[in-house]
């Protein structure tokens, strides 16, 4: 301690102060306030601060966190504390007296975003654009099936498990199943999973060509839908070809026809150019298929029970009519055809009176004859009795070909078989009988070029009479 210092506070102690009333020398700086409780400017009260000094060494309390004292115009001031700061939220910031340095603790407590779902997340002093948190690795739920939707439980962080939802209207595809954890099998019950608008509680729309509410019943074939084409001014219009459902339920007889007889649904057939006409209704009851140029009308251009060809039919407008055995559900497949070239037939009783096959590439021809009276010229490997009559038909082909043939009857069982090289004796390349009905035989061959004869015959002994024959050669 200095003299000048010794004799100042004897003169204090005498006179009540030393070179100011005050007892305070007007240049020395101001001491920052200090807190009862040690706090303030700092932790620690500095009893340095405000007394003389010649140096900050004379002023320091040796308390590193509370900062660097300073020595300034002869006076002891107090310091900013030692400021621990690095920037990151979630670290715990601390000035350490011990090791004389701040420290700077990861907290990975103060990244967690409650969710157990997204995994842990980290305190890390790396991590400054996103102020050290890190992401944790989310968990992962996937059972390998097609048929689940799997997902985490933020609540708990478990692995739940439901039916796959393709299109968010909550019912699952009704090809699938899961097992839960009693045992029991949830099937899901969405005909449509890729549409939220079908699902089982929709309400059916009976013209739209959609399951709507996934009962497998579509539009007028639905209970809750009744069709509107019960009269000859009320038809539902066919302008194109496909499959059309229809239904008789609730229907009366509107037309009279030359074939069948009950409640019948109407059809009207547009066409913009001729066409033969391929129509094939199969349903709930035994179905039968007039048509007409006009309904109700007096008279059918063809009619048949299943299906009929309406052949050469002129572009305009043509009514289709349906009959039902009984009341109930149908289909009716439209199928359009160029105009077929029509040969009317007969003499060709035996395999030397076979009647030429137009052969020419992408040639469609009609065959119309009767096998009645006609004698048997060869067996068919498919038909039951060798005894039946037949019509032979020579066919020469240049190139090899795939040739359709397509025989129909009205009256009687036939059967179709064609034979290579000779006849009758040549080899069978292809016999069929009943294809889709008794009254059709069809075959698709593909032949190499050469000669073939061709049968248009009788399942059995008794059946023979009028036929149609279809014959497609290919480009």
């Amino acid at each position: 301690m200095r003299a000048s210092l010794i004799l100042c506070v004897a003169a204090a102690l005498a006179a009540g102060g030393c070179n100011d009333p005050a007892g305070d020398d007007a240049d020395a700086p101001d001491a920052p306030d200090v807190r009862e409780d040690g706090g303030g400017a700092e932790a620690d009260v500095d009893e340095a601060i405000g007394h003389e000094c010649e140096t900050a060494y004379d002023c320091s309390d040796g308390v590193y966190c509370n900062g660097v004292e300073q020595c300034v115009r002869g006076w002891c001031v107090a310091p900013e504390a030692v400021a621990c700061d690095d920037g990151l939220d979630c670290t715990q910031d601390e000035c350490n007296e011990e090791l004389k340095t701040c420290l700077f603790t990861p907290d990975d407590a103060r990244c967690d975003d409650g969710n157990p779902c997204t995994g842990v997340e980290r305190c890390v002093a790396t991590a400054r654009e996103t102020g050290g948190c890190v992401a944790g690795r989310p968990l992962i739920c996937d059972d390998g099936q097609d048929c689940t939707d799997d997902s985490c439980d933020p609540a708990d962080g478990a692995c739940r498990v439901r039916l796959h939802d393709g299109d968010g209207d909550t019912h699952g595809d009704r090809r699938c199943f899961i097992v839960d954890a009693g045992g029991a099998r949830l099937q899901g019950d969405d005909c449509n999973d890729a549409d939220p608008e079908v699902h089982p509680g929709r309400d059916e729309i009976c013209d739209d060509g959609i399951d709507n509410n996934c009962d497998r019943q579509l539009d007028v074939h639905d209970d809750l839908c009744v069709g509107t084409n019960d009269r000859c001014d009320a038809p539902v219009v066919i302008d194109h070809p496909g499959t059309y459902l229809g239904s008789t339920r609730g229907f009366g007889a509107e037309v009279v026809t030359s074939c069948g007889s009950g409640a019948d649904a109407i059809f009207e057939l547009r066409l913009t150019e001729p066409h033969d006409v391929l129509l094939s209704a199969f349903g709930d009851a035994e179905t039968y298929i007039a048509v007409r140029d006009a309904c109700p009308g007096t008279a059918d251009l063809v009619c048949a029970a299943g299906q009929v060809r309406a052949r050469g039919l002129a572009a305009g407008t043509w009514y289709v009519i349906v009959k039902t055995a009984s009341f109930g559900n149908f289909s009716l497949t439209v199928e359009l055809f160029a105009p077929a070239v029509v040969q009317y037939v007969t003499g060709n009783d035996t395999c030397a009176q076979a009647q030429e096959m137009v052969n020419t590439a992408g040639s469609t021809t009609m065959y119309i004859g009767s096998t009645a009276g006609m004698a048997n010229d060869a067996s068919a490997s498919c038909a039951a009795s060798a005894n039946s009559p037949d019509a032979v038909y020579r066919l020469v082909l240049d190139a090899a070909r795939t040739v359709t043939l397509d025989m129909r009857t009205t009256s009687f069982d036939n059967a179709l078989h064609v034979k290579r090289d000779a006849c009758p004796g040549g080899t069978e390349v292809g016999c069929n009988d009943d294809s889709g009905s008794t009254r059709r035989s069809y075959l698709s061959l593909s032949l190499a070029a050469g000669t073939y004869y061709v049968f248009a015959d009788g399942f059995s002994s008794s059946n023979s009479g009028s036929y149609e024959f279809e014959v497609t050669i290919s480009p």
